[in-house]
């Protein structure tokens, strides 16, 4: 593609990877404590983890700025809910089922769990057009033209719920 032909035209290599995470080898591992909290898995004792997630050396999270009917917001670290190994929960549907079995407690708990695998080195939230109301599918468009970035998506989310008009005090997973 055009990034990629930039890169060897300026001898570059490729900087970065791109890995479809519903195709990847995936592998059953316990929720670890990357920050030594002493927590356990919220939801579950572990998951199974695509071997990029766990294997890569850098994690960037990209993510639009939407609203959600479940996690109130979808930013940096909700984006981990779709890190689950499709090959492992079957097809995206089910997979996000495997969170939502537990109803809504279960999928704030799946986020914290999911992002302890490989906390994110950076975090870019975009919102030149976002969603709000009943989204993340049915929200409304809104343009903001916002664009929040740092090493930290905690900090960088509870901007973007901010932004959005929620106290990130209310939101447990942050």
């Amino acid at each position: 593609d055009g990034i990629r032909d930039v890169e060897r035209s300026r001898g570059l290599g490729d900087v970065y990877k791109r890995q479809d995470l519903s195709y990847d080898e995936y592998r059953y591992v316990e929720v670890p404590d990357p920050f030594h909290s002493g927590i356990d898995g919220l939801q579950r004792e572990g998951y199974f983890i695509p071997a990029t997630v766990l294997d890569c050396d850098k994690w960037i999270d990209i993510a639009a700025m939407k609203t959600h009917c479940i996690a109130t917001i979808t930013l940096a670290m909700k984006l981990r809910i779709g890190t689950l190994a499709n090959q492992a929960y079957g097809p995206p549907e089910s997979a996000y089922g495997e969170t939502h079995q537990y109803g809504e407690r279960g999928v704030l708990d799946a986020i914290i769990d999911l992002y302890c695998y490989h906390p994110a080195d950076y975090a870019i939230v975009e919102c030149i057009w976002g969603t709000e109301g009943q989204g993340p599918q049915w929200g409304n468009d809104i343009k903001r033209n916002i664009i929040i970035a740092g090493q930290n998506a905690v900090a960088v989310d509870a901007v973007g719920a901010t932004l959005m008009g929620f106290n990130p005090w209310d939101l447990e997973y942050l």
